[in-house]
């Protein structure tokens, strides 16, 4: 079995978000679903759909994110950067986790390094329904690694080519 599926997601922060949505509606990215804190929150994050399970995450720099994804104003930004992490999808994340923690590779719960992930108990479940658990580059780059169990929202709204 291969560790990862596929790139699920890039994430960026951006300024502006009904400019950005245009811009990459413009480009044929399909805008899928925004997430909020609750109903009647504004959203802090949108999914937009490339191609089927691919996806562009657009997060406004003013919004008020949960835990575990840090409020960007605690992410380290500098003036030029607009991409805070990518996202790989596994099928098994409890395998990749073993895996990975097998070669040496510390797995974290939250992009704040809150806590080490040794098995699937100190997984995350997201807003959007799939199991989260984050790996840092040798610069410290964050990246999310999930798996889609069951409805996630990502599910709900995509389709096949």
């Amino acid at each position: 079995m291969k560790l990862f599926k596929n790139l699920f997601h890039v994430t960026m922060f951006v300024n502006d978000i009904n400019r950005s949505l245009e811009f990459y509606n413009k480009l044929g990215f399909e805008t899928l679903f925004d997430v909020r804190l609750n109903p009647d929150a504004k959203p802090w994050n949108y999914y937009l759909r490339i191609a089927h399970e691919q996806y562009l995450e657009l997060q406004t720099v003013e919004g008020a994110a949960p835990n575990p994804h840090p409020a960007p104003s605690k992410a380290r930004r500098y003036p030029d950067q607009g991409l805070w992490h990518f996202a790989l999808q596994t099928e098994d994340i409890e395998a990749t986790i073993k895996t990975l923690t097998e070669k040496g590779i510390t797995v974290w719960k939250d992009p704040e390094k809150s806590g080490i992930v040794t098995d699937i108990s100190g997984v995350h479940r997201g807003e959007d329904g799939c199991l989260i658990v984050w790996l840092f580059d040798p610069d410290d780059n964050p990246i999310e690694v999930m798996e889609q169990v069951g409805q996630t929202l990502q599910r709900k709204t995509d389709y096949i080519d």
